[in-house]
C-alpha cells in the first residue's frame, strides 16, 4: 500500500543518518556540522517542492505519470529505488556490525577504547 512504502522509505531515509549524526557532529565540529545538516535539509525540501509543482502542472497523478515526464524516467527510477535499498541496507548493516564490535569488546575482551 501508499502508506507502507511512504513508511518504508523514511524509515531507510532516516535510521542510519540518525546514528551517524553524533559522529559527523564531532569530526566537522558543531557549527559546520549544524550548516551541513540545516543547508542539506533546506535543498531536501525545495527539490521536492518543485518536484511536486512539476507534477501539478502537468496533472500527474501517480508516480509512473511523474518518471515519464523525463526521458528514461521510469529506468533511472528504479535504479534509483534499488540503488537507495543497496546502500541503506550496507549502511546499516556496518552500523550494526561497529555497535556489535563494541559490544563485544567491552563484555568479552575487557578492552574497549583501547583498539588504533
Amino acid at each position: 500500500s501508499s502508506t507502507s512504502a511512504v513508511f518504508l522509505l523514511s524509515c531507510l531515509s532516516l535510521g542510519v543518518g540518525v546514528f551517524s549524526l553524533p559522529s559527523t557532529l564531532n569530526d566537522l565540529g558543531w557549527p559546520l556540522g549544524t550548516a551541513l545538516i540545516l543547508f542539506f535539509g533546506v535543498i531536501s525540501t525545495l527539490l521536492q517542492l518543485q518536484l511536486l509543482d512539476v507534477a501539478v502542472e502537468r496533472r500527474c497523478s501517480t508516480w509512473d505519470e511523474v518518471v515519464m515526464i523525463a526521458p528514461g524516467g521510469k529506468v533511472l527510477s528504479r535504479l534509483g529505488l534499488f540503488l537507495s535499498l543497496v546502500i541503506g541496507n550496507a549502511a546499516h548493516l556496518q552500523v550494526v556490525a561497529g555497535m556489535l564490535f563494541d559490544l563485544i569488546s567491552f563484555f568479552v575482551a575487557h578492552r574497549y577504547g583501547e583498539f588504533e
